[in-house]
């Protein structure tokens, strides 16, 4: 028995082939990029912690929500102003840099739930707070000013960067005391 194709039936064939592929690939792309990319989350709130001396120092704080670690986590701040423009809009002008006292960090664990550090009993690992000496609270004090930080890691698993903003536009998002311990992102 003798199966006869025509080139017809290879076209078919290959055209099927050829669609299927593009499909797999697409729905692979999709996964990749959107499960396996970075999920940094940054508290809303910055944290003033005032020394026996007066000094002040201005907390942030990001947790790594991704189920993987995270490679070259960099941290920056600048401040932000609003420059009147026509018609009532707004330009938005870099002003200055917020100098942190450490951005750079090689590497972030993966994420681990609040009953598995109690349980473990151990530190919080997958959170990371920065800290700087700038007084943010005199900036925001001006309603044309702003501060934004902004988070950048690369998954561990993908190798894709993401970058992460939190914008801190009002005196009540600064707060005296300490970020709670863990997956909190509240200052109490």
């Amino acid at each position: 028995m003798t199966v006869s194709l025509t080139w017809g039936d290879v076209c078919i064939h290959i055209l099927i082939a050829a669609l299927t592929g593009i499909i797999v690939s697409f729905i692979f792309l999709r996964f990749i990029l959107y499960f396996l990319r970075p999920r940094i989350v940054i508290s809303p709130e910055v944290a003033i912690e005032v020394d026996g001396a007066g000094i002040h120092t201005f907390w942030f704080k990001a947790v790594n929500h991704s189920k993987w670690e995270g490679f070259e986590l960099n941290f920056s701040a600048e401040v932000i102003s609003y420059e009147p423009a026509q018609n009532g809009c707004y330009h938005l002008k870099h002003s200055s840099i917020v100098p942190l006292v450490k951005g750079s960090f090689s590497m972030i664990p993966r994420y681990q739930s609040d009953r598995k550090i109690r349980k473990q009993r151990t530190s919080a690992p997958h959170c990371f707070q920065v800290r700087t000496m700038e007084n943010i609270s005199h900036i925001v004090q001006d309603k044309n000013h702003f501060v934004v930080l902004h988070v950048s890691c690369k998954h561990g698993l993908s190798g894709i960067f993401k970058s992460f903003d939190q914008e801190f536009t009002h005196q009540s998002t600064i707060k005296k005391g300490n970020f709670s311990f863990g997956n909190q992102l509240v200052v109490k």
